[in-house]
């Protein structure tokens, strides 16, 4: 159910359970009025105008309650036009509600607490504390993208070493470890030894191994650490920025209330 066609629901079973139209939309609007977006939700949940009908017949039996105790006993013809309900409310048939024609019920839901208006005298202050601090603030703002920025540049530059240093690792490696299992394999074809070039050819495929292995760590490192890092920068970033925002924006409004 829409939030209108609550509200639209909700002041009908209000008349036909007695209240008078008026004092209905007092009790509408001042429901309206308190709605929160978890209220919003709970209502577009509901499916059956019953539950609608439960609230009102409850808000009708506070009212006539806090009525009763309010009102003299001796003079109970001066109760509240607002609380008291037409006779012969209860026999009243029922009928299904229908929804909302013309009436206009988001009239009902505004704020009762509008922002201030700023007075000129505030204008002034503000604007004067802000020409005055305005050398000390870009310094500060210089010093702020300052730090963001080297830590940055500092961050692409690890990414192009580690990956130059990838390539380069990779290039040595891989001639370091081909000569020695050529030569080991020399070796073995030349040397009259009983076990000839085993060392080279072992120490050749080591080499290749360590450098693979290494390559891989660099490799994880400047492809995924290093740029979840810069993302996480960047996150921070805007939440100190948003952050700095949202703190100019108070001491504005507190300036413009003075």
């Amino acid at each position: 159910m829409q939030k209108e066609q609550f509200l639209h629901t909700l002041h009908e079973e209000l008349i036909k359970r007695g209240i008078p139209p008026a004092a209905a939309g007092q009790y509408v609007r001042a429901i309206a009025q308190t709605l929160t977006d978890k209220d919003t939700e709970e209502i577009e949940q509901i499916r059956d105008p019953a539950d609608v009908a439960k609230l009102a017949q409850g808000i009708v039996m506070v009212k006539q309650r806090s009525a009763a105790q309010n009102a003299p006993v001796s003079a109970p013809e001066d109760e509240d036009d607002d609380v008291k309900v037409y006779r012969g409310a209860g026999s009243v048939p029922r009928k299904e509600p229908t929804p909302p024609t013309d009436t206009d019920y988001d009239e009902y839901i505004r704020d009762d607490d509008p922002e201030p208006q700023a007075s000129a005298r505030g204008k002034r202050i503000f604007w004067l504390i802000f020409i005055c601090a305005l050398p000390l603030t870009l310094i500060l703002l210089l010093a702020y993208f300052g730090v963001f920025g080297a830590i940055f540049a500092v961050l692409c530059a690890v990414i192009v070493l580690l990956v130059a240093g990838l390539i380069g690792g990779a290039a040595v490696g891989a001639v370091v470890s081909l000569v020695g299992i050529v030569y080991g394999i020399m070796q073995l074809i030349t040397a009259a030894s009983s076990a000839p070039g085993l060392y080279e050819i072992g120490l050749g495929i080591t080499v290749g191994g360590v450098v693979m292995a290494g390559g891989i760590i660099v490799y994880n490192i400047a492809i995924r650490l290093i740029p979840l890092l810069i993302r996480l920068l960047a996150s921070l970033f805007g939440f100190c920025t948003g952050k700095l925002r949202t703190l100019f924006q108070m001491a504005k409004e507190a300036c413009y209330r003075l």
